[in-house]
């Protein structure tokens, strides 16, 4: 009886085994058009990554040669790029003013929107550093007039010391001197 229940059990885990769960085939998937927001936001990231590659005087140039009575914010985003690419405080402020401008603009998709924010707070930190740099450098500056000026007045030391030093071996030596005269 044993062996017959077992043996019942093995083939009821078999044919459990055997037979894979039915699940409904997924219907085909359909095309969709491509979400405009996201199309703006790839084509506003392939512009950020080809002003990248760009150098200064390619950027200058490309500036140049832009002109638009009303620009689109597109065309106002590019020019923003180009002018990060300078290298310039006043190039950078104008990128940061731009890209503040475009995050505040309610017409642009939310991400649009973020990625121009990001670039903002990207120009902000430049400037930032910048002025960093330039506070640094003059403070450097007036460290290094200052010890030029602690320098000199330690010479002027040494030379007094040297002068009174040697004042005093000469007036030790006359009143020897003196004091074998006697």
């Amino acid at each position: 009886m044993r062996i017959l229940v077992l043996l019942l059990a093995g083939v009821l885990l078999a044919a459990c085994q055997a037979t894979p769960p039915q699940t409904p085939a997924p219907a085909p998937a359909m095309p969709q058009a491509p979400d405009p927001d996201s199309a703006m936001l790839s084509q506003w990231l392939r512009d950020a990554d080809s002003a990248l590659q760009l150098s200064a005087r390619e950027a200058r140039a490309q500036l140049a040669a832009m002109q638009a009575d009303s620009p689109t914010p597109a065309q106002r985003y590019r020019v923003a790029l180009l002018h990060q690419q300078l290298g310039e405080w006043n190039s950078w402020a104008l990128a940061r003013d731009t890209m503040r401008a475009l995050r505040a603009d309610e017409t642009l998709p939310p991400d649009v929107r973020r990625l121009a924010g990001l670039l903002e707070a990207f120009n902000q930190s430049r400037l930032n550093a910048q002025q960093q740099r330039t506070e640094l450098r003059k403070s450097l500056d007036e460290q290094e007039a200052l010890l030029v000026q602690r320098q000199a007045e330690v010479q002027a030391l040494e030379e007094k010391i040297r002068s009174l030093t040697t004042l005093e071996d000469s007036m030790h030596q006359r009143r020897e001197e003196q004091g074998g005269q006697r």
